[in-house]
Order: C-alpha cells, then sequence, then structure tokens
C-alpha cells in the first residue's frame, strides 16, 4: 500500500528534476569563449542592439567598447569571430560582453 503513494510523489520528483536540467542548459555560450556569426541589429529604433547571429540561428547581444561598437555598426551582414569573457541576461536574448572581435571571409568559416 505504501508503494501505490510513493510512486506518484516519485514520479513528480523525478519530472522536476528532468525539467530543472533542460532549464539550466538553456544559453548554450558559457562564460567566455568564441563565437562566430554575421553581425546584426535586433529591435527597433531607438531601442536597436547591436548583435551576433550564429550560424546555427541563435542571437546574443554585443556589449563591447564604444570604438568597437561604431565599427560593427558599419559592418553588418559581415561575418567576425567574437572573443567575450562572460555573458548577461537581456529580456530578448543573452548578452555577451565582447573582448576581441576578428573578422573572418567567408572561406574561413
Amino acid at each position: 500500500m505504501k508503494i501505490k503513494k510513493f510512486i506518484p510523489f516519485a514520479l513528480i520528483l523525478l519530472s522536476v528534476f528532468a525539467v530543472n536540467a533542460c532549464c539550466s542548459c538553456k544559453n548554450a555560450v558559457a562564460d567566455g569563449g568564441k563565437v562566430k556569426g554575421y553581425i546584426t541589429v535586433i529591435g527597433n529604433e531607438p531601442f536597436s542592439k547591436l548583435a551576433i547571429k550564429t550560424d546555427d540561428d541563435k542571437v546574443y547581444i554585443l556589449k563591447c567598447k564604444p570604438e568597437t561598437e561604431r565599427e560593427l555598426w558599419k559592418k553588418q551582414g559581415d561575418y567576425y569571430l567574437v572573443t567575450f569573457t562572460k555573458t548577461e541576461e537581456d529580456t530578448r536574448a543573452p548578452v555577451i560582453i565582447v573582448d576581441e572581435i576578428k573578422p573572418l571571409t567567408k572561406n574561413s568559416k
């Protein structure tokens, strides 16, 4: 009789663990790393943000130095390798703190 009461509890507990395991890996980019993709802009004026769209259609907002940001605004649609130190959360997409940018050619994808 006790086992019949335990089964629903065990199923609920197992479900909670499964959901938690899936949700904890929602951000594919860990703190620190490199991302390749096309420079793009998301949002509408005056709330537009500079971002990078990867080959697997993930979008990350770029947070970088003003001079780097000015350069990237002019390079929309170009393919870049972005090196970053950490990530933050935003309502639209994950934010990566840019350390270094490197333009790539179509052949070096």
